[in-house]
């Protein structure tokens, strides 16, 4: 018998606005979409700069 799992990959912090919140990242083959809330990324700017650990949306 298979078993699928969802794994959290990756929990980081993004500040908006002098609000911060909880980002987490996960992985798995029950998950249908490979970006959760890409359609509302797509009417915002993303920058980010691996090198000083930022990530800048607005």
């Amino acid at each position: 018998m298979l078993t699928s799992q969802i794994q959290m990959l990756y929990e980081g912090k993004v500040v908006i606005e002098e609000e911060e919140f909880t980002v987490e990242v996960l992985g798995g083959d029950q998950l249908v979409n490979s970006l959760l809330g890409v359609l509302w990324l797509r009417t915002k700017r993303l920058v980010v700069d691996f090198p000083m650990g930022v990530l800048t949306l607005g």
